[in-house]
């Protein structure tokens, strides 16, 4: 990625390992709002597990990469678009951050929906 591309969209720091750290933050607290609902308490350890497996299964290695999203067939891409359309709290709760401005978790799903801004 050129240093001109990532100044422009200011996505120098945003690597895939910062963004996934933002979505098991709020992956744990969809599961705390949940409260009594939940069968079982659940590890964050296993949700990020979770997470950095699918990276590793749709082709992306080098978590500390920036994703690169010129390519819309290339691993970057794919994997993006499909954490947002997969049947997850994430779509969801991207979609009330934006409609309600929830400072706190701007910060933490923020470069996520950066990147989904980026590809779409």
């Amino acid at each position: 990625m050129s240093d001109k591309y990532i100044m422009v969209y200011g996505l120098r720091d945003w690597t895939w390992r910062l963004i996934i750290e933002g979505i098991v933050s709020e992956n744990m607290l969809e599961y705390q709002s949940q409260g009594n609902k939940l069968k079982k308490k659940v590890d964050v350890r296993h949700i990020r597990l979770l997470w950095f497996t699918f990276l590793e299964v749709v082709g992306i290695k080098d978590f500390d990469s920036v994703p690169d999203i010129r390519d819309p067939q290339g691993p970057d891409t794919k994997a993006a678009m499909y954490m947002y359309s997969m049947e997850s709290f994430l779509y969801i709760r991207i979609n009330k951050v934006l409609r309600e401005k929830d400072d706190q978790s701007v910060k933490t799903l923020g470069p996520y929906a950066a990147l989904i801004s980026r590809v779409i």
